[in-house]
């Protein structure tokens, strides 16, 4: 799998739904992902909007719910399949995370389809 011009290993996993190449989590791996992130944060103008205007127009909106996010599956260091948290959630409130996290999202499945990134609902508090 090529990721900023870099190659990572991958394997050849089925989730229960679909079939997909999921890379092996490395340093290499996890710093390009941050890097990634952070670009997204400070470069989309969707995501600053989101960001500025979540608080001040929704307020923290929604069920109160724990570990939300957007993750990736990878194969972990024990080489098992699992889901790696790339962006943590930004507010308590399940609305207003997704209204936030989801210019970020919208991102990475349009310049990073390989990496099947998705929203992670969390858990009830």
């Amino acid at each position: 799998m090529k990721i900023e011009g870099k190659e990572f290993k991958t394997a050849l996993v089925d989730n229960g739904r679909v079939e997909m190449d999921v890379p092996y989590l490395s340093d290499e791996l996890k710093s390009t992902l941050v890097n990634i992130v952070d670009i997204i944060k400070r470069s989309s103008t969707e995501y600053i909007i989101a960001r500025d205007t979540a608080g001040d127009t929704a307020g923290d909106v929604g069920s109160c719910c724990l570990g939300m996010g957007i993750k990736v599956p990878v194969i972990n260091v024990h080489g098992d399949y699992t889901n790696l948290m790339i962006v943590r959630g930004f507010t308590q409130g399940n609305i207003s995370n997704w209204m936030i996290t989801k210019p970020i999202l919208d991102y990475l499945k349009s310049f990073y389809p390989q990496l099947n990134a998705f929203y992670a609902e969390g858990v009830m508090d």
